[in-house]
């Protein structure tokens, strides 16, 4: 029987998913051995916390050949250089500040930090996209951040202005830990800035597939705010982001601080209480949608398969793992998956073993359907495949409905 990992208060199942491999382990053949582990939503009645109940160890997911690259893509591109700009606003007038980022990866962000002459330092525990980061002439250290990776960055290089992270902290098992690095390290009048996935809007959209073994916890203000207070925290801004299908920013300065939340904390606090989200019910509607989603998108597919048409995914995606393991689409619904990040290419996805093959294959086949795997990049993608829709070529999408574009 689990516990909540934060406050060890009583967990109550959201939803069981079942066996699961890693989402971002792809393999190098069709039969090679692979790790599973038991896929599990919770929801802790205490701190109203959504977390994954068995998680799998850090080093089994970030290391030397981690697959998310997050240049790839032109618009997180875009969302990091302003989200840099509105950082550097913050603190320009500050004496020699100091910029930490949690999980770099490679340097989508720091580098717009770095070009501008400000100190700063990216914490990635990835050896392959922390050597690409370092290529960029960004300041890196590979280890994971916790409390005492916190404290080495403080004795070695001194208190942080801001520590940011952008969909990793929701990676972090030991939130705790987390929570007291960002303490230790930070100045007293510093911010600590995460933006994840916004879980409300994960089921608001039934995009079930935004859970798996990565995001061990599920935020909502009520939960942050929560954590937050428990760690000598206060939330004081939250800003809504278009990127992974809908974040929310979270803006935590120390309690000391004078800086007051802003009327839109309450105002979210208020909403998600109205929503129910700090008890079971509120997501039995969530639970409902779950399969519905699963069954529709499968008998979809099934139907167009049975017409004697090509249907191909679009995007290797760490969320499709979810998706296409729990609704059981395999190589008999998808000839293959088409990505553009190299070292996915030519391996096959995790669990239902589909072949990762490159863009210029989807180019020449020009396949009738393509499942939307990365569908919260549709309107890039679109704008990237206008010609392959202008001839005929169709794409399925899943979120936020089932319907063919």
């Amino acid at each position: 029987m689990f516990s909540c990992k934060i406050c060890s208060g009583h967990i109550d199942l959201i939803h069981d998913f079942g066996r699961m491999p890693i989402a971002n382990h792809y393999l190098k053949t069709a039969q090679a051995d692979e790790f599973f582990y038991h896929l599990q939503l919770l929801l802790c009645q205490k701190c109203s916390m959504i977390q994954l109940g068995e998680c799998v160890a850090p080093s089994q997911m970030f290391h030397e050949n981690y697959h998310f690259i997050s240049s790839t893509s032109q618009n997180m591109s875009h969302h990091f250089e302003r989200t840099a700009f509105d950082f550097l606003q913050l603190v320009q007038s500050r004496r020699d500040p100091f910029i930490v980022e949690v999980g770099c990866n490679d340097g989508i962000f720091l580098k717009h930090v770095a070009c501008q002459g400000f100190r700063h330092l990216g914490v990635e525990p990835s050896k392959n996209v922390a050597q690409a980061s370092r290529a960029k002439g960004i300041q890196i250290i590979e280890d994971f951040f916790n409390e005492k990776s916190a404290l080495k960055i403080f004795n070695d290089k001194g208190p942080v202005d801001i520590l940011y992270g952008a969909n990793v902290i929701t990676h972090i098992e030991d939130l705790a830990s987390v929570m007291k690095g960002a303490s230790a390290l930070l100045k007293k009048d510093g911010w600590f800035i995460f933006e994840d996935p916004y879980f409300p809007h994960v089921m608001e959209k039934g995009a079930f597939d935004q859970i798996y073994d990565e995001h061990i916890y599920y935020f909502s203000v009520l939960s942050v705010d929560c954590v937050a207070r428990s760690f000598g925290f206060k939330l004081v801004d939250v800003s809504p982001q278009p990127v992974h299908g809908g974040s929310m920013r979270y803006y935590l300065r120390s309690s000391q601080s004078s800086a007051q939340p802003k009327a839109v904390v309450g105002k979210y606090l208020q909403l998600e209480q109205k929503m129910g989200l700090n008890a079971l019910s509120g997501y039995l509607k969530f639970c409902e949608k779950i399969n519905q989603n699963a069954c529709s998108l499968k008998n979809m597919l099934r139907k167009i398969k049975e017409e004697k048409n090509q249907i191909v995914g679009y995007g290797a995606t760490a969320k499709s793992s979810t998706l296409l393991n729990y609704s059981k689409i395999g190589v008999d619904l998808l000839d293959y998956i088409t990505d553009n990040t190299p070292p996915k290419i030519g391996k096959f996805s995790p669990g239902q073993h589909i072949p990762i093959v490159s863009h210029e294959r989807f180019v020449e086949d020009h396949p009738a359907y393509s499942l939307l795997l990365a569908w919260n990049h549709k309107e890039e993608i679109f704008l990237k495949e206008a010609s392959y829709r202008n001839n005929k070529g169709k794409f399925i999408t899943y979120v936020p409905q089932l319907e063919i574009v």
